[in-house]
């Protein structure tokens, strides 16, 4: 046997563990989430929150928790070509720390100094849309909420 031949069967084993325990991450998931959180439950928990908490949920979780290629990739698959290519140059640039305007607000929220409400509710179910379909940021989102029930 060649040597890369090893080499090779060794990687598929690898990856094959690793796909046993994504599968395996994916059922306790299930297990411990076992109701589907729609686009608009999240959004209306997003909403919730902000109007109780009196705070931007982008500021106090989206920044801090969502990796900025997971959200750009995202992006580029839902057809907002311009902008997640944009963020992808940003992170290919070594930039760690990419202004929230060009992260999150895929629709501008302001026309000059002129708040866009309907645009920052487009913005939250893209937001929503992300962390639903996503079962990490899913946990992590729920979890956010749970911790912040209880403080």
């Amino acid at each position: 046997m060649s040597e890369d031949w090893k080499n090779d069967r060794a990687e598929a084993s690898m990856r094959e563990e690793e796909t046993k325990k994504t599968a395996l991450a994916a059922e306790e998931f299930k297990k411990s989430h076992p109701k589907v959180i729609t686009i608009v439950e999240m959004d209306d928990m997003i909403g919730k929150w902000e109007s109780e908490a009196g705070e931007s949920f982008c500021d106090n979780f989206m920044h801090d928790n969502v990796a900025d290629n997971s959200w750009a990739f995202w992006l580029l698959g839902k057809g907002f070509t311009e902008i997640a290519n944009e963020i992808i140059l940003e992170i290919l640039s070594g930039n760690q720390c990419i202004e929230q305007e060009l992260l999150y607000e895929i629709y501008n929220t302001y026309d000059g100094e002129t708040w866009i409400q309907e645009n920052y509710n487009e913005n939250m179910l893209l937001w929503a849309e992300f962390l639903v379909s996503t079962p990490f940021y899913l946990e992590k989102t729920l979890n956010f909420f749970k911790d912040e029930d209880n403080d």
